[in-house]
This record gives structure tokens, C-alpha cells and sequence, in this order.
């Protein structure tokens, strides 16, 4: 499909949607992200935070659509989901059901944003304060990720994205003994990270060319 194409479908959906309910327009949004249309689903729920919905229809709508900026859209719209989160978050006290979603995805966003330490401490109030949360594992190990990723000896950099010494160091623990030893040399290391580069690039084309769907 073009761009012109969707770009005339979008406007014709946004036009039937424009008066809609919202939470209608959040029920016809979580429909499109099932069936791959991301960018379409941002547009209604940017259209169904226009019409003032109810603070927990608002809260819902702010999460999902800050998780389809950050997730699902690419390159990710960091910024807006993460004034989306803010918003979100300022709507209830932290322990409100749901909260955690905010928590998790500000982690996210904190990493996509280069603040390491912030992003630790957004995963660590979901491992910490929310323990029955879907959510739980995946603050673990950002948490662990963060903390590779602040630390302060980068072995090369890739785009904006470090990959650190510990997380070389990591990767050569995690090689069967039988193979390591060849990889424990500067050669090898050398070998390893641009095994690892080569991998991260893969996965931005994979990314840019929307081959996740």
C-alpha cells in the first residue's frame, strides 16, 4: 500500500472517528494494533484524547498509546509517549492499578533516552512495589540492563546505542569453555564485537523495514 493511500485512509477513518466515543475509539484502536495497523491505531487514540474522555478512560488511553509510540512505531516517538506517561502518571497516586504499566514503560522510555539511571529506578518501583505485575520480569531485567548500560566503559558505540565492556564481558561467560578460549584474546574480542554490532545493526533494519510484521 503507499503512502498516499494510507495517508487517504487514515484522514477517511479520522474523519468517521472525529465524534466518536472515546472509548469507542480505544476499543477500535486495540482492534488495529491486533491487526498490525500501528500507526493508524496512534492516530485514533490521539483523536479519542481529544474529546475529553473520563479520567480512567483518559489513563487507559495514555498508557496504550505512549506503549504503541515506544514498542510498535518506528523510529519510536520517545518524547511524546514519554509526555504521555507523565501525564498518565500525575492522573493517580503510584499505586493505582495500572500504574505499574507507567512505571515499566518509563523505563523503556528512560532507556530509549540515554538516562540509565532513571530507567533503573522506574523498573526497580515496578520489581519493588508491584510483584504480582505482568510486568515484574521484564523490570528485573531492566533493571539489569540499565545498570550494563550505565556502566562507564563502552567498548564501541552503535548509532546512539553503548555496548559495554560488561556486556561483552557477559556475552564471552556465556560461550561454551570448549569455544571461549579463542574469544578471551584480543582478537576474538575484537571478533565478538563486531558480531554484536553486526547483530544490533540487523535488528535496526529489521526495525526500519517493519519485517516484525
Amino acid at each position: 500500500m503507499t503512502k498516499i493511500l494510507k495517508g487517504v485512509l487514515l484522514s477517511t477513518l479520522a474523519i468517521g472517528l472525529l465524534f466518536g466515543d472515546p472509548k469507542e475509539l480505544l476499543d477500535e484502536a486495540r482492534k488495529m494494533v491486533i491487526k498490525g495497523m500501528h500507526e493508524q491505531a496512534v492516530e485514533v487514540l490521539k483523536t479519542a484524547l481529544s474529546q475529553n474522555p473520563r479520567k480512567n478512560t483518559k489513563f487507559e488511553i495514555l498508557t496504550e498509546l505512549a506503549e504503541l509510540e515506544l514498542t510498535l512505531i518506528y523510529p519510536p516517538e520517545t518524547e511524546d509517549a514519554f509526555n504521555h506517561l507523565m501525564e498518565a502518571k500525575s492522573l493517580y497516586p503510584e499505586n493505582f492499578r495500572g500504574m505499574d504499566k507507567v512505571f515499566y514503560l518509563l523505563g523503556v522510555a528512560y532507556m530509549q533516552m540515554g538516562r540509565y539511571v532513571d530507567a533503573a529506578k522506574s523498573f526497580e518501583t515496578v520489581a519493588t512495589k508491584f510483584r504480582k505485575s505482568k510486568y515484574f520480569d521484564d523490570a528485573l531485567n531492566g533493571v539489569e540492563e540499565a545498570f550494563k548500560k550505565n556502566f562507564k566503559e563502552v567498548e564501541v558505540w552503535v548509532g546512539g546505542e553503548p555496548i559495554t565492556k560488561i556486556e561483552v564481558d557477559e556475552t564471552i561467560e556465556k560461550i561454551p569453555s570448549l569455544f571461549r578460549q579463542k574469544y578471551e584474546t584480543p582478537e576474538g574480542r575484537k571478533e565478538l564485537v563486531e558480531n554484536m554490532v553486526n547483530g544490533l545493526l540487523a535488528v535496526e533494519e529489521a526495525k526500519a523495514r517493519k519485517l516484525y510484521l
